[in-house]
């Protein structure tokens, strides 16, 4: 079995570069495509082949934060944003004591 490289491809009409990947299986239900693709907007060659890198790395992020599950937050955390959203609303300062 051979192992197939990632490379961008060429548009024959225009001769853009473009990058196309298939959305692992996993993801397909979340993405809804089988298949990403995206103008690399170049015609040269070895710009090309250095925007698919990035355009590729930017896709392994998206697809691993599909792939995260959100953690739940401790009670101590989930007080102390109720906090900070009290302040927000009410327009008072965090540290500021009242007296009645």
């Amino acid at each position: 079995m051979a192992l197939i490289m990632l490379k961008p491809v060429k548009d024959l009409k225009s001769g853009i570069f473009y990058i196309r990947v298939r959305v692992p299986a996993d993801l397909f239900a979340v993405i809804g495509r089988a298949e990403v693709s995206k103008s690399l907007r170049t015609r040269e060659p070895l710009e090309a082949k250095e925007r698919f890198a990035a355009e590729y790395a930017i896709l392994q992020k998206r697809w691993a934060t599909l792939r995260a599950r959100p953690e739940p937050l401790p009670l101590k955390q989930i007080v102390s944003l109720a906090g900070r959203v009290y302040h927000r609303v009410m327009g008072v300062k965090p540290n500021s004591v009242t007296s009645c």
